[in-house]
């Protein structure tokens, strides 16, 4: 689910924000998505806030959620919300290929761009942190 997905499914026909707050304190990955979205973009009712964003998308993609893995990525190179660290970024980044079409296409596209500014020895670091976070969950 995109995260406009997500935000829509909270505020239409879903929880509402109190009800993903519980979902997502309870370890529902999409729930823990949505409200990475609502704290990033300041929405629902919830003020922008980076670092609790990060916080929910490392939750949802630590249980696997390619999105959440695509964003916690993005936030990691650029060091949005956590500590810059190019090499985590990447290996998120590349898990999120795994997922939908969505996914694939904005992780590669965002894999080749943050490639471009790494070394040989920090891409391969990545790619094995990636295969061992797959070869965890037996993949």
């Amino acid at each position: 689910m995109s995260l406009f997905g997500a935000l829509k499914w909270v505020m239409g026909r879903g929880p509402g924000i109190e009800g993903c707050k519980r979902e997502a304190a309870a370890g529902k990955a999409e729930a823990q998505f949505a409200l990475g979205g609502g704290y990033e973009r300041g929405m629902m009712g919830l003020p922008q806030n980076y670092e609790e964003s990060a916080k929910w998308y490392r939750k949802a993609a630590e249980q696997d959620h390619h999105a959440a893995q695509l964003y916690l990525g993005i936030y990691l190179a650029q060091g949005r919300g956590v500590e810059q660290d190019v090499v985590e970024g990447l290996k998120w980044i590349l898990l999120a290929k795994r997922g939908g079409a969505w996914d694939r296409t904005a992780a590669n596209e965002t894999q080749g761009r943050l490639e471009a500014l790494m070394t040989e020895q920090q891409i391969a670091k990545a790619r094995v942190m990636a295969l061992i976070f797959a070869a965890d969950r037996g993949e």
